[in-house]
């Protein structure tokens, strides 16, 4: 029994050693590299230095001090995005930590202010990274409350996100008033054709008034407009002079239709009937005179009193 406990004693003292000399070497490679770390970063050589901490970090991941200590590193090398992100996963609470961590989102967002002049998509992420630096630095003066520097940096944000919404509200109602006007002209667009649509209709409808107008010269009020040779009054009358007789056949231009010609052959006609009827009483009373007794010669010049 005495061999068993003595076996077991050694083994489990073999054990505690193996267990004791472990942690000694994590605290000594821990230890070793923040020194050597920290050595390359007081001498200015920030590359060298983070290539150090990001290995202590692929053993001892999300270290605390490895972390503050590598985003100090990129902050000095002007890597703010990445910076940012080593010094979020850090726990320590200093000052430098919540001060550089705003510090790094204000510059993120200034990058983007001097890009394209508040482009659409620029301003959001600028306001975006604003409201980060803000919070961090909020959490820095609730840590550190006597902290100027921290609530100079907060009230210095907050002045610029307090712009950018502003702006932001600027956009919001120049496009709503675009799309207002946009809409007004469409409304005044469809308003206006429909009305010229209306106005074809009546003017296409082929509306007269009269009855037989024709051709050329636009509308004319009447019913008995011609397009040749001007106005015509009555059945049968000439602008020439008055013309009658034989002549009416012979009116140039201004010659009426062919549903006119019977007339002006019933007048003729008429007009020859009354001069043969005047040629044969005349002729009768010749005969009378010879015939009757009491006739008397006329000279050669005496003209009838009739």
């Amino acid at each position: 029994m005495k061999r068993v406990f003595i076996a077991s004693g050694i083994i489990t003292a073999i054990i505690a050693l193996l267990f004791l000399s472990g942690v000694l070497v994590f605290r000594d490679s821990k230890a070793e590299l923040l020194a050597k770390g920290n050595r390359e970063f007081d001498s200015g050589n920030y590359t060298e230095a983070f290539k150090i901490y990001y290995e202590g970090l692929s053993k001892f991941e999300d270290d605390p001090e490895l972390s503050y200590n590598a985003g100090q590193a990129l902050y000095c090398m002007d890597d703010w995005l990445s910076a940012a992100e080593y010094y979020s996963r850090s726990t320590l609470k200093n000052v430098d930590r919540y001060l550089n961590m705003g510090n790094c989102n204000v510059k993120i967002g200034d990058v983007f202010e001097n890009a394209d002049e508040y482009a659409d998509d620029s301003i959001y992420v600028m306001l975006g990274y604003y409201r980060k630096a803000l919070e961090a630095y909020r959490q820095g003066i609730v840590a550190f409350p006597q902290e100027i520097s921290l609530k100079y940096n907060y009230e210095y944000v907050k002045e610029k996100i307090r712009q950018l919404e502003q702006e932001i509200a600027r956009r919001q109602q120049e496009e709503t008033d675009r799309q207002s006007d946009e809409g007004k002209r469409d409304d005044k667009e469809q308003k206006d054709g429909g009305d010229q649509q209306g106005n074809v209709g009546q003017q296409g409808g082929g509306q007269q008034e009269g009855g037989d107008q024709q051709g050329g010269g636009g509308p004319q009020d009447g019913d008995d407009r011609q397009t040749g040779g001007g106005p015509q009054d009555g059945d049968d009358k000439q602008t020439e002079g008055g013309q009658s007789g034989d002549d009416v056949e012979s009116s140039g231009d201004g010659r009426p239709g062919d549903d006119d010609e019977p007339a002006i052959d019933d007048r003729i006609q008429t007009r020859r009937e009354i001069e043969y009827i005047l040629q044969m009483i005349e002729k009768q009373e010749k005969e009378s005179l010879k015939n009757n007794q009491g006739s008397r010669f006329r000279d050669e010049g005496e003209e009838y009193d009739w």
